[in-house]
């Protein structure tokens, strides 16, 4: 007798707590109606979930339907020394392999080595044209502004007389562009056939 009420009483207490019409997990959004849906939190789209531990891992019955929130971790895990859903945070040692990382360090000292050759040369290369390309580009400029209007021809010639420097043609470009009356198209095309010559 003795053993058959144990028995009973085992099964008593492995039985769950209370019926529910309807489980959920913490956290969990579900329809339910119901005017007054605490302890359960309702959401803004209407659905209601458990949210905090008013409700958390009990048996609670709202609008006469019972819910029971289920946990989402095991207490088995809770109380593991380590817990399971931590993923392992510890690094594993690198295989030193020399070589590749010699290979690794000369490609990237190139590498460092054609950037600044590059902007060096770029450098270079502003602000500085060859000076027959100069003397080309003035000359074209006074050609062209023979057929404008007189300040750019003043300031075409004013350019070449920049551009030719010490020069003796440059003298003479600076007096007709400053000259008055204002340099005609001959004598600025003049100009321009004699530093050509």
């Amino acid at each position: 007798m003795k053993l058959l009420v144990t028995a009973a009483l085992a099964l008593v207490l492995a039985a769950p707590a209370a019926a529910a019409d309807r489980e959920v997990f913490f956290g969990d959004a579900f329809q339910l109606d119901a005017a007054h849906p605490a302890p359960l939190d309702r959401l803004q789209d209407g659905r209601l979930a458990c949210l905090s531990d008013a409700c958390a891992n009990r048996v609670v019955s709202v609008g006469g339907v019972t819910v029971r929130v289920l946990p989402r971790v095991t207490a088995k895990e809770v109380a593991a020394r380590r817990p399971v859903y931590h993923p392992d945070t510890t690094t594993p040692a690198a295989a030193h392999d020399g070589l590749a990382d010699e290979f690794l360090f000369a490609g990237a000292a190139v590498l460092a080595l054609c950037a600044a050759a590059l902007a060096v040369s770029a450098l270079r290369g502003r602000g500085r044209q060859a000076p027959v390309d100069r003397l080309l580009r003035a000359l074209r400029l006074v050609r062209e502004s023979a057929d404008r209007s007189p300040p750019d021809r003043r300031r075409a010639l004013d350019h070449l007389a920049a551009t030719l420097g010490d020069a003796p043609p440059a003298e003479r470009a600076t007096r007709l562009a400053w000259s008055r009356p204002e340099p005609g198209p001959e004598p600025t095309l003049a100009v321009a056939d004699e530093v050509r010559r």
